[in-house]
Formats: C-alpha cells, structure tokens, sequence
C-alpha cells in the first residue's frame, strides 16, 4: 500500500516531535485513547500520552491513507505500544519517549529502534547516577569535559543508553552489564551494528535515537497540534 524505499540506500529513520503544551485538538485520538487518557491523575502526564499517540496516529495514516482515529493500537506484556496492522503490509517498528513539554516519536522500516529524551536539569545530581549506569570509561569521558559541559553530556550518554534498552527491549542495567562501551558513538556505527544520531527539539532538551543498521538517513520535524491543525 505504500512504498518507503529510500533511493539513496541505506535505511530511514523518520522522527516527529512536539511540545505537549501546544496539544488542543483530540481529532485524531480513538475512543480508547481518550479512556486511557482520562486515567492519568496530573494533566501534563495526560498531554504526553495524548500527544505521543496523536504523533503515532498521523504518521501511520499518512502511510496507510486511513482515518488516524481508526488505526488500533495495543501495547504488549512490557508496556510497548505497537500498532495492529495485521493484513495491511506494514514492517514499521516505532519508539516514543516523553520528558517535560516535550513528546518524540521515531519511525523506521524492518529494523529495532529506541527513542529517549531527557530535560536537562543542571541542579541534578548527574555523577550519582552516572556512577549507578554507565561504565567506568563512560564516567572518566565525562569528567574529561569541563565543568560546565559536564551535565549536558551526561543526558547524551545516558540517552543513548536507555534508547538502546528500549531497542533492545532489556533494563537499562542489563543494557550496561553487557556492554563495555556505549551503546554507539553519536552518528558512527560500531562493531554490533547500531548507529545512533541526536534528537534536535528545544536546547534544553538532549534526545538521542538508536537503529539497528550501519547506515541509516535521519529526518526530523516537528509537528503542531493545536486545534486548528
């Protein structure tokens, strides 16, 4: 029903991003999101979920050319949604991931891939957790940057971390015990075959997403969702 073949080679990662704060229209969620929405206490949590789906939907309709409110979605036994496309041809996995205002949703064709974004914080306490989940020679990359840049790469490498466990469908812990280097080196692939790129939304926040492949073409834009879109 579609074709996604990229003539340059090599695969496609498509990623959508949005403020939640902008959501206003309700048009293209299901019945069932709106439910689901409704049981989260705290508005701005409800916003995230509400605009990540709204994403997954109008993305898929594009593909499909079906009305984004009648596309099912289901969510598996470790709380990953994934759509119920049985009959209709479509290899696409997706990864979403929300922090703050902002919600990220990433695309591709046949291949894993994880989605993570972090506000940065810089009162955080970032070397306590960096010690708790990333590797030795992680820790001493980071300190090698100077005081001020420190925070920021923190949220790089530990982005890319939880997008790789996210990929890879284990715990962040696991993710770290095994390995005994990052997960990728930002827009590089290494020795397992994971190329990873930055997620570019609002300056104070860092994204990164993970693929499975060695080379892979990255494209970003946002979407609007208020009510008049």
């Amino acid at each position: 029903m579609y074709d996604e073949s990229d003539s340059r080679g090599g695969a496609l990662c498509e990623i959508l991003w949005a403020d939640s704060q902008e959501f206003g229209s309700k048009q293209s969620l299901s019945a069932e999101d709106q439910e689901l929405a409704r049981t989260f206490l705290f508005q701005p949590r409800r916003r995230q979920f509400e605009t990540g789906r709204t994403l997954v939907r109008r993305f898929f309709s594009q593909k499909l050319g079906l009305s984004p409110e009648n596309l099912r979605i289901a969510v598996d036994a470790t709380g990953k949604p994934f759509l119920l496309a049985e009959g209709l041809g479509l290899p696409y996995q997706f990864s979403i991931a929300h922090s703050g205002r902002i919600v990220v949703c990433a695309f591709s064709k046949d291949i894993r891939l994880g989605v993570d974004i972090e506000r940065v914080r810089r009162s955080y306490d970032w070397l306590r957790t960096a010690c708790a989940v990333l590797t030795a020679d992680e820790i001493n990359t980071l300190l090698a940057y100077s005081p001020s840049r420190r925070a920021r790469a923190f949220y790089k490498l530990w982005t890319k971390n939880e997008a790789l466990a996210k990929a890879t469908r284990t715990g962040i812990s696991q993710t770290v015990r095994s390995r005994r280097k990052s997960a990728v080196e930002v827009g590089k692939p290494d020795v397992s075959g994971w190329t990873s790129a930055p997620v570019k939304t609002r300056s104070s926040y860092v994204g990164t997403v993970v693929v499975e492949s060695v080379t892979c073409r990255f494209e970003t834009r946002q979407e609007h969702l208020t009510s008049n879109t």
